[in-house]
């Protein structure tokens, strides 16, 4: 869908869930934290530029 200034955009969160819930995956929970804007808690590239540390994920499906 069209985003600021008319540049492609894709609503990431929401394609992610999509397709979780297409593969079955009942329980998905979004936690709305903007990694440029919340300094004290996440690092985040686009604000800190090459510098910054990393962020991780751990995702598991139990009893499988």
């Amino acid at each position: 869908r069209p985003g600021a200034r008319g540049r492609p955009h894709l609503d990431l969160p929401s394609a992610v869930a999509a397709q979780l819930g297409a593969a079955g995956v009942e329980r998905i929970v979004h936690v709305d934290v903007c990694t440029r804007c919340r300094a004290e808690w996440l690092w985040s590239h686009r604000r800190d530029g090459e510098g910054c540390g990393r962020n991780l994920a751990l995702i598991w499906r139990s009893g499988a």
